[in-house]
């Protein structure tokens, strides 16, 4: 895989919290790689793209606040001046500038970092390679060990699926309770609609284009559950 530093290319439409997708430096340690070895060279990587090169100027990002008890080195980290914070409290990461390291993302921490509007980049240090995936597929990061997830390019070609999630993204954007399960749920019926009108779409592509056009972390969450359940993969 290309390893690009770079931002990503932008979609056609959408992403981003204004509709566009931030432009920013991705990249990610994937199993079997541990988080525990993965965590100096995520940080080196960080460190690499802030100009400061300062402790303060690196966040840390974990899907709740139980990943950080009891994690020694995550304390020790936070002592030296990195902010750590929870996906479910973001708290001070959402005016970060600095790199942040999604730490054992699952796919919730992951669309909430991606709704973090100022952070420069972000590195995913996977516990679970299944969650990192579609992330993967949505950015391209770049690849710094562990196996090599191939993205899929290009993500989700169907020209009729496309043009109604951007569609989607544009009712959960603007309308109030962005997140709203029942929203989601319509979103999911559209779908099998299309699905049964012959387009071609896996759940995981799904996912990975909401990731890209940046919809809330609850609505990514509730987009994952149904759309596994509407549409599994065929067995292999």
């Amino acid at each position: 895989m290309a390893t690009n530093t770079l931002s990503w290319k932008r979609p056609a439409a959408g992403g981003g919290v204004d509709g566009v997708a931030f432009e920013r430096a991705r990249a990610y340690i994937a199993g079997p790689v541990t988080p525990e070895d993965g965590l100096m060279p995520a940080l080196k990587w960080a460190f690499q793209h802030h100009p400061e090169g300062r402790w303060e100027r690196i966040g840390i990002l974990v899907p709740g606040q139980e990943e950080v008890r009891g994690h020694r080195e995550l304390h020790r980290l936070r002592a030296r001046g990195v902010t750590v914070e929870a996906a479910t409290e973001p708290g001070a990461l959402t005016g970060f500038t600095g790199p942040v390291i999604a730490y054992c993302p699952d796919l919730h921490a992951l669309a909430v970092a991606e709704r973090l509007p100022i952070t420069c980049g972000i590195v995913a240090v996977a516990a679970d390679n299944a969650a990192l995936r579609p992330w993967v597929h949505a950015f391209i990061p770049q690849h710094l060990a562990g196996h090599v997830l191939t993205p899929v390019q290009p993500l989700l070609p169907d020209a009729t699926v496309r043009r109604a999630m951007v569609y989607f993204t544009h009712r959960l954007t603007t309308m109030s309770l962005a997140d709203d399960h029942s929203r989601v749920e319509g979103i999911v019926k559209g779908l099998r609609q299309l699905r049964a009108q012959g387009a071609v779409f896996t759940a995981e592509e799904l996912i990975g284009l909401a990731l890209q056009l940046n919809w809330p972390a609850g609505a990514v969450d509730r987009l994952q559950q149904l759309t596994t359940e509407s549409f599994p993969e065929p067995a292999a």
